[in-house]
């Protein structure tokens, strides 16, 4: 197991220590605990989580896309995507929690619970099935770049002649269907978390 490897299950293996962790302290409180603290993690989390979807969806990416070489690109994105992904369950899930210990007594919305689900939903996918296979098709596929000298282009590249290669076109589609079926997840839960700001928003406004 190589490095790169072990960090990814022992994101995993943190990041399910805290899920259990916050779903005991939020769904099983202390009686000490003021039930006015519940709003305050509510919005913590659904802030942490929503912005740093915008952040790695919208900008860092595509910054980081366009001024790195591409073999540096995926070497950040091994040690971003886990990290990001496992983030985004322990936040979803403390909001999806927060919510249920505020509205116990006084009943949820039905689209409320729906749309915070989904974004758990989509943050689980990535981060226990989606995330390993990323790392391992991104180290595949820009090591075979590296090998043939474009791995330090920048930006978009010309990969008609790589793709020749049997071994590269495998490697990149396999690569591509994984990442793009990260994004839809990421996506998902994006549009998600949107739609509860939305409904959040209307009990304000």
């Amino acid at each position: 197991m190589t490095k790169v490897e072990l960090r990814v299950h022992a994101i995993k293996f943190v990041t399910t220590a805290l899920v259990g962790l916050e779903l005991a302290w939020i769904l099983f409180p202390l009686r000490a605990q003021q039930q006015g603290k519940w709003t305050f993690w509510h919005f913590f989390s659904l802030a942490i989580h929503y912005g740093s979807q915008f952040w790695m969806t919208f900008i860092a990416g595509m910054a980081m896309f366009l001024t790195l070489p591409r073999f540096w690109f995926g070497e950040g994105q091994k040690l971003l995507f886990p990290m990001y992904f496992a983030l985004s369950f322990v936040m979803s899930s403390m909001t999806l929690a927060t919510y249920i210990q505020l509205h116990m007594d006084s009943g949820m919305e039905f689209k409320e619970v729906l749309s915070l689900s989904m974004a758990v939903f989509s943050s689980l996918v990535n981060s226990y099935y989606l995330s390993d296979r990323i790392v391992e098709t991104t180290t595949k596929r820009f090591g075979l770049e590296k090998d043939s000298g474009t791995a330090y282009e920048i930006g978009f590249v010309d990969l008609s002649k790589l793709r020749e290669n049997p071994e590269y076109f495998i490697a990149d589609k396999t690569f591509r269907f994984y990442h793009h079926l990260s994004w839809l997840s990421n996506m998902t839960g994006f549009c998600a978390n949107t739609i509860y700001l939305y409904f959040l928003s209307s009990h304000y406004l």
